[in-house]
């Protein structure tokens, strides 16, 4: 039996392999967007030379990629490196696949960037306008693929880890207390096997930060919990509003933050706000 996982691949392939064939190019591929790390990765390809393609990361507004994400548009290279000679290095997932002419497009759901689907040929095209219009068509069922597998996919993650771990348990029981006001994220499954000492201090930092969040009305959370490199572990709060913390409460959660060598940043704007920890792992 397939897993949600495999299935949510499987699918994703094949729908990449329909629009290579489709257009008649020799590269598709999908990257994903990391909200935590601000990057994006290359998850699937039909038609790659070989797997490389999966260890490049696009950062900022950097390659093909980097622009649609700036940009929330479709970018065209019609001649590579030439239509680029000077920023060519900013390209390697053209540089790994050998890439001439290429098509990215942002997939974007409720504003926010999910991924990019990129299409490319080896030998120089002049993409029209009828080509574009397929890969965005593509992108938006591929986005809707992603949408609802990956959450199956994801449930199923909860489901496989949560008698394993004291974080997996408080994952679902904040899911069901704050219902469809809160949206948690594990993004790196690691964390599930740190200590229960330490998985502990992490939910208290978590349910300290949504009991205040959540003191306000209507309000809408999303709460990413992953490892941004091997010696550091980021939750991520996104609130849908202006929102400030009290002097006494920000205090106290930067205390418990500092016992584990953390540390805590508030940015507000005027419709939304972003509260990150950081604190040093223990694996």
């Amino acid at each position: 039996m397939l897993t949600q996982k495999n299935k949510l691949r499987n699918v994703l392939n094949s729908q990449l392999d329909g629009l290579k064939q489709a257009l008649v190019v020799d590269f598709a591929g999908i990257a994903l967007y990391d909200a935590i790390n601000l990057e994006l990765r290359w998850r699937l390809a039909s038609g790659s030379l070989n797997d490389r393609y999966s260890n490049v990361v696009v950062r900022n507004d950097k390659g093909i990629c980097g622009k649609a994400l700036q940009t929330k548009r479709t970018f065209v290279i019609a001649d590579f490196p030439a239509d680029k000679a000077d920023t060519a290095l900013e390209f390697p997932i053209l540089i790994i696949e050998e890439l001439k002419s290429a098509i990215g497009t942002p997939m974007i759901f409720n504003e926010q960037l999910i991924g990019v689907l990129l299409v490319g040929t080896r030998k120089r095209r002049q993409f029209v306008d009828e080509d574009i219009k397929k890969v965005e068509t593509v992108a938006a069922d591929v986005l809707a693929t992603y949408l609802k597998l990956g959450n199956s996919a994801n449930a199923e993650d909860d489901q496989e880890f949560e008698e394993a771990s004291l974080i997996s348990e408080f994952f679902v029981s904040a899911k069901a207390q704050y219902n469809k006001n809160l949206q948690l994220f594990l993004l790196d499954q690691r964390i599930t096997r740190i200590s229960r000492g330490q998985q502990l201090e992490i939910i208290d930092l978590i349910d300290t930060v949504l009991v205040t969040i959540f003191k306000v009305n209507q309000v809408q959370v999303k709460c990413y919990c992953a490892f941004t490199s091997e010696e550091f572990i980021s939750l991520q709060f996104e609130i849908n509003q202006y929102f400030e913390l009290a002097g006494v409460t920000f205090s106290d959660l930067a205390t418990k933050a500092r016992k584990i060598n953390g540390r805590v940043e508030l940015n507000c704007e005027k419709d939304r706000s972003e509260l990150s920890i950081r604190f040093r792992s223990w694996v």
